[in-house]
């Protein structure tokens, strides 16, 4: 015998259930409830119904009892299903129900008297069985019209077989003539009550499992409907691989919850697959411009060991430092990029970016480019002071690098942003190049290309810091040269903040 395991046979027993079983399940379940509920009412209300009924009918044929009674007419016979039963105030029954045998008609004299074959012994016979029947039976028997004049007693009556063993009864006291207040009970079988009840409860019993039946069905045919998109939806990401990211899911044209997922989906795949291409861009253009300067390290240093005696090593060393220098900066650009793209968020807090502009420019050696830098009041931004500066080099730089002999540098506050505006009088940037600038390693035409010693990722690195603080890196117009506008959220004042002002730097 094999033993078997019982972490993996309780995994078979509760393995998972789809979700078609599961809510044909539930359905199915809350409709056999509600049957049930509903079968029990309409039960009741089956019973109730007819039992109203026959109360209806006992206190009808109880007041053409007692009617009669007060006037000393024979009792009628309206309704056959009810039998009448009079006691006297001593106990003595005056008149009670009479069958020749169980379930049997009773023969009639005349109407409204029963067979008046009895004789006295068999009436005081009749009298000791009387006094144990229980209510119930067919006809009553009084005396008839041929009773002497002025004898309104009431003949006792033998009872002959069970009376029914399930009846409605009402009662009343009536005055009878010639015996006092009298107690007249009028009773009926409740047989029928409970043989269209027993045939209404077999009706449900058959329709309901039909009813579960349909219902199942149809749940699991409707449930299989719905989710057949969402099988489609998830084979097709199954296949997806990042070779094959184009690929999209089928959209339903149902317009419902699911076709608006799918559609959901799919913006997330362009999104990652334009991400991933990007990415991918970037490597290859990181191992490209990671080569170049090792490169141009590497041969003139291999040149110079081949033939050290016509070597300049102050020149070749210089050139290699001039290379490194370059590498070191790429490398730390790349690095600040990675951190940007996956790193935590950074804590902003309240700064004077007319302070930091300051700083940045005053800490920046001469050159060839004149920098005019105004600075107004109210420049509080929320931001990074590192991150803040890091961009305000990047954008110097730039401008440094493409300005034919000047450049400009502003800072206001407008609808509620601090915008700064760059300015230079180099070869500007081309309308439809505008965005592909802010691309990583982009190479726009030979008008404006990469300086010596640029890294070709800082304006993409200052966009990713704008974008970070919730503001904005564009390329505004302008008649000569290229304008690059930032624009940052202002924040509260910072009350260390000093005095604020203009000031210009050629």
């Amino acid at each position: 015998m094999i033993d078997r395991d019982p972490v993996t046979d309780r995994r078979w027993r509760w393995r998972p259930v789809s979700v078609r079983a599961r809510t044909t399940a539930a359905a199915t379940l809350v409709v056999a409830i509600a049957l049930l509920a509903a079968g029990w009412a309409t039960v009741h209300y089956v019973e109730t119904s007819l039992t109203a009924r026959v109360d209806d009918m006992l206190h009808r044929q109880l007041g053409v009892a007692a009617m009669a009674l007060r006037d000393g007419a024979p009792l009628p016979l309206v309704d056959r299903a009810v039998t009448i039963r009079v006691d006297a105030p001593d106990g003595e029954v005056l008149a009670a129900p009479a069958m020749t045998s169980p379930g049997s008609e009773p023969s009639q004299s005349e109407p409204g008297v029963t067979a008046s074959g009895a004789t006295s012994d068999s009436a005081s016979q009749g009298a000791a069985i009387l006094g144990t029947a229980e209510p119930g039976a067919t006809v009553w028997g009084p005396v008839g019209p041929s009773a002497p004049p002025g004898d309104e007693k009431m003949r006792r009556i033998v009872v002959v077989g069970p009376a029914p063993m399930a009846t409605r009864a009402q009662s009343a006291t009536v005055a009878m003539r010639g015996e006092g207040d009298v107690t007249v009970t009028a009773d009926a079988s409740t047989q029928s009550i409970r043989e269209a009840a027993t045939a209404t409860t077999r009706l449900l019993l058959v329709a309901a499992p039909l009813l579960l039946l349909l219902v199942a069905a149809s749940t699991w045919f409707a449930t299989g409907r719905a989710l057949r998109p969402v099988e489609a939806i998830r084979g097709e990401f199954a296949r997806l691989t990042a070779q094959n990211l184009g690929r999209r899911v089928p959209v339903p044209r149902t317009g419902d919850e699911i076709a608006r997922l799918a559609a959901t989906l799919n913006d997330t795949l362009s999104r990652l697959e334009q991400a991933t291409r990007r990415e991918r861009q970037f490597v290859a253009d990181a191992s490209h411009e990671l080569r170049s300067p090792l490169a141009n390290v590497r041969t003139p240093l291999e040149v110079a060991a081949r033939y050290p005696d016509r070597a300049d090593w102050p020149d070749v060393a210089a050139g290699a430092l001039e290379d490194l220098d370059r590498l070191e900066a790429l490398i730390t650009d790349l690095l600040t990029l990675a951190r940007l793209d996956t790193g935590p968020e950074i804590p902003l807090t309240p700064m004077d970016l007319g302070e930091l502009v300051r700083e940045v420019t005053e800490r920046r050696p001469p050159g060839p480019t004149a920098l005019t830098v105004e600075v107004d009041d109210d420049t509080v931004v929320a931001g990074h002071r590192t991150h803040l500066a890091r961009l305000l080099t990047n954008l110097l730089d730039n401008a440094d690098a493409h300005a034919a002999s000047s450049a400009t540098l502003r800072l206001h506050a407008a609808d509620g942003h601090a915008v700064l505006d760059v300015r230079d009088d180099g070869p500007g940037i081309p309308p439809a190049e505008r965005e592909r600038v802010f691309e990583r390693f982009a190479r726009l035409d030979t008008a404006r290309t990469r300086a010596a010693g640029g890294t070709g990722l800082g304006l993409a690195l200052a966009r990713d810091i704008a974008t970070l603080h919730g503001g904005t890196l564009t390329v505004a117009d302008s008649e000569r040269g290229a304008h690059i506008r930032l624009r940052l959220p202002l924040s509260a004042p910072d009350p260390a903040s000093g005095p604020r002002g203009q000031f210009s730097r050629g």
